[in-house]
């Protein structure tokens, strides 16, 4: 409370002096007193501060000026006569006979008027007013000079005998001055806060607003993140092949690259062009990982080899990774053999788990007098038959993404050399 009643009572002391000096300048009361009014409102922002130099009146009065000669500031007037928060008064002003330095200081150029002002009325010295206006002290002397024999010969009627004398021409600003004061209508201190409340208010409001859209065009810039692809895993084949290690099936956009156009030109693969376009854009805003899996298939080596001898199920560093945390994967695994009366019949089996901590299993597969046949690995636990039909294979479900029981994997080993099958 201390701050504001030190602020109202310097507003009350210093409005109406400084903006009747200004009144003299515009010769328009109501941009003198507006000009003033908004040189408050600055000062009140910064109180903390211009309460503490050793003059605030000489901080209100260069700001006052510098609005009151900006240029721009003449180009906003019409549009803050509508948005001012007080109510002007629709009185005239000082009477004609009382104002009439003020026409003539009106016909004097914009810097020699403000010299005028500042020097005989405002009392401030050459040095001081050279300062405030940008211009040497020689260039003010002259300023004042040309000013004082103008006003002179525009007043002549007014004072005839000794008008060009300074103290004439302080004594005829000071009346302009003092005879505009009473049609002041100060807004009041009350009235700066307000409207510097407002303003605090709308500028954090814009700023809240643009922060909102660079965030926008920020997400907008991002990569589009869709579902996770699902994993390419290689598709059975019913039929002879040469073993697990065989050649899996094409992804499917390998497939689409090689399968021929209707012309009979095979299609042309992915562009590198597109390709490094793609690279660069998840090296510059990686993509989320994929949600974690139940279940990955594991890598199988020897599955083919004939008995003795073992088959390997393994898990690389990066299938563990797309596990779920805690996750294990059982896995049920079965061989058959042909015998001489062409019976499949269960020659070994066993089960084992893979995780995290144990990322290699082996089944061990004896050896059989015989012509060795499918073999079939099954996610979860599973009863394999000890004998199939001739010609025959085992229907369990196929491998797919995200399963968590299920076959994952089936071997059909040639039977070429079992003249007896």
């Amino acid at each position: 409370m201390t701050e504001h009643r030190d602020f109202a009572e310097f507003y009350a002391a210093s409005f109406h002096k400084l903006a009747g000096a200004l009144y003299v300048y515009t010769g328009d009361l109501a941009e003198a007193q507006d000009v003033v009014q908004e040189a408050m409102i600055r000062a009140l922002a910064r109180w903390s501060a211009v309460s503490t130099y050793e003059e605030p009146a000489a901080w209100v009065r260069r700001v006052a000026w510098n609005l009151a000669t900006s240029r721009w500031r003449r180009v906003r007037r019409g549009f803050e006569l509508a948005v001012r928060d007080h109510v002007e008064q629709d009185a005239a002003g000082p009477e004609p006979d009382r104002v009439a330095v003020v026409a003539a200081l009106a016909t004097l150029p914009a810097r020699q008027r403000q010299a005028v002002v500042l020097h005989y009325l405002e009392d401030l010295p050459i040095a001081e007013v050279a300062e405030m206006v940008g211009a040497a002290e020689g260039t003010v002397k002259s300023w004042l000079h040309r000013a004082r024999t103008a006003l002179a010969d525009r007043l002549s009627d007014l004072a005839p005998e000794e008008v060009d004398r300074v103290d004439d021409l302080r004594r005829l600003l000071g009346d302009a001055s003092a005879a505009a004061r009473p049609h002041l209508s100060p807004p009041g201190a009350e009235a700066a806060r307000r409207t510097l409340r407002r303003r605090r208010l709308t500028r954090a409001s814009v700023l809240a607003v643009v922060a909102a859209v660079l965030a926008l065009a920020g997400l907008q810039q991002l990569p589009h993140r869709g579902p996770a692809p699902t994993p390419l895993v290689p598709t059975p084949v019913p039929g002879p092949s040469t073993g697990p290690s065989a050649t899996p099936s094409p992804s499917p956009s390998a497939a689409v690259s090689a399968s021929p156009s209707p012309t009979g030109q095979p299609r042309p693969g992915p562009s590198p062009s597109r390709s490094r376009s793609s690279s660069n854009q998840v090296l510059a805003s990686p993509a989320a990982p994929p949600p974690c899996l139940p279940a990955v298939r594991p890598r199988i080596a020897g599955a083919t080899a004939p008995g003795p001898g073992t088959m390997t199920f393994s898990l690389t560093a990066a299938d563990v990774s797309r596990l779920c945390p805690g996750r294990r994967m059982h896995i049920s695994w079965a061989s058959y053999r042909v015998t001489f009366e062409s019976r499949l019949v269960l020659v070994d089996s066993g089960e084992l788990d893979l995780d995290a901590t144990t990322r290699t299993g082996t089944g061990t597969l004896s050896d059989v007098y015989g012509c060795q046949a499918d073999r079939y690995f099954y996610l979860g636990s599973h009863t394999f038959p000890a004998e199939i039909a001739p010609n025959t294979h085992l229907s369990l479900p196929a491998w797919s993404a995200g399963r968590t029981t299920g076959l994952f994997e089936k071997h059909y080993l040639p039977r070429d050399g079992c003249a007896f099958y």
